[in-house]
């Protein structure tokens, strides 16, 4: 299960302990396995109807593992986007952990918490918990949480615009990864090192590390990385004007998504393919998903931005100068405003759409929309952490 063999893992864990063993400590560790390949394999029903069982067993015989239950809860939340029920579930888990001195489980418990705070948006907190971790994992040896935990705090600083500092850890993470033998980590610190590329322009390492990573994923069978890895591709394709190409890659990642939703992620399925449509001259599709995007609620900021930001563009294209000026100002005043946030926060004014060269526009404003072919380029997926 560690190596992201998640299908194999049940094939070998699936079978009838012998009554003897029904309400012991390796039953609760059964189910707890279970729930953990079931929620990588996005069966969220059947990982909440194992975790059910396993939280209602040690609560009756095998209270030791308390803690590793409330860790499973909080993964099988986090991974559905349910990220306050997920904090308070690392929360118990680290509560109990610290307790009972159970060193492991507090480094799982924090990295945890760190995923969680910057899933939403809390990237200085998760910067917190994350060097916790990564401190207690290096005193104790632990490298597979040493890489963990790197990657994760990398993810953190690409979130406030430090590329080069992310993409030296998602690479120090890749290695750390493969030498403690977890594929499936690797696979996720090579996606984000190939974003990080193309952010930087880098088309040929991005392009290089994309493949690389969803070779892996098709190997591992690991749905969500593999769209991933398309959509990484796809928005390459993008920027080498391989439009046909673009479309093959969104096409497979959309229709996997049929099988494993995750809607944070599929709305950078939907942006990559605005893009794509934007390209095309097809304005009226790009208009209708970029609309869509602003007006979904669980747009993460930085989609909304980009969305924003590329609506602008599309109108300025359209002829429609006077609300393209004034979603361009729009974009302005949100991206101070967040530039605010950070350095109240702690973290210098380095956002990544700081980079976005709409900025360049705005400050020229009103005459952006005569250069609005150059206002809103696109960006790579937003990288991801590990769980």
């Amino acid at each position: 299960m560690r190596q992201g063999f998640y299908e194999e893992s049940l094939a070998l864990d699936t079978f009838d302990l012998p009554p003897q063993l029904s309400q012991s400590d390796i039953a609760v560790w059964q189910k707890l396995t279970q729930t953990s390949d079931y929620s990588y394999l996005s069966r969220y029903p059947e990982a909440q109807s194992l975790l059910d069982q396993a939280r209602t067993l040690a609560a009756a015989s095998q209270a030791q593992l308390t803690g590793e239950v409330a860790l499973r809860a909080g993964t099988l939340a986090s991974l559905q986007w349910k990220l306050d029920q997920a904090g308070s579930e690392y929360h118990s888990a680290l509560n109990f952990a610290r307790t009972h001195k159970d060193r492991f489980l507090e480094i799982a418990a924090l990295g945890s918490l760190g995923l969680v705070a910057t899933r939403m948006e809390h990237y200085d907190e998760s910067v917190e918990w994350n060097k916790q971790a990564l401190q207690l994992a290096k005193d104790l040896s632990a490298m597979s949480s040493v890489a963990r935990t790197e990657g994760n705090i990398g993810w953190s600083y690409y979130q406030v615009g430090d590329l080069e500092g992310a993409l030296a850890l998602y690479q120090q993470a890749a290695a750390d990864s493969e030498t403690a033998g977890l594929s499936e980590k690797r696979v996720t610190w090579l996606i984000n090192a190939g974003i990080v590329h193309f952010d930087l322009g880098n088309f040929t390492a991005a392009e290089d590390e994309s493949k690389r990573a969803l070779l892996l994923s098709r190997q591992l069978k690991d749905i969500n990385s593999t769209i991933d890895g398309l959509q990484n591709l796809a928005l390459i394709a993008l920027g080498k004007n391989a439009f046909a190409q673009a479309e093959t890659f969104l096409s497979e990642a959309s229709r996997l998504e049929l099988s494993a939703p995750d809607h944070p992620r599929d709305l950078y399925t939907q942006l990559i393919s605005a893009h794509l449509a934007a390209k095309n001259a097809n304005l009226l599709r790009a208009e209708r998903l970029y609309s869509a995007i602003l007006h979904d609620a669980a747009s993460p900021a930085s989609v909304l931005w980009e969305a924003q930001a590329s609506l602008a563009q599309v109108h300025a294209e359209q002829g429609k100068n006077a609300l393209a000026e004034r979603e361009f100002r729009d974009f302005h005043r949100q991206n101070c405003q967040s530039s605010r946030i950070a350095r109240a926060r702690g973290f210098p004014l380095v956002l990544p759409f700081q980079r976005h060269p709409l900025l360049r526009c705005v400050r020229q404003l009103p005459d952006c929309t005569k250069t609005a072919s150059r206002c809103a380029e696109n960006r790579g997926p937003e990288p991801r952490a590990s769980s």
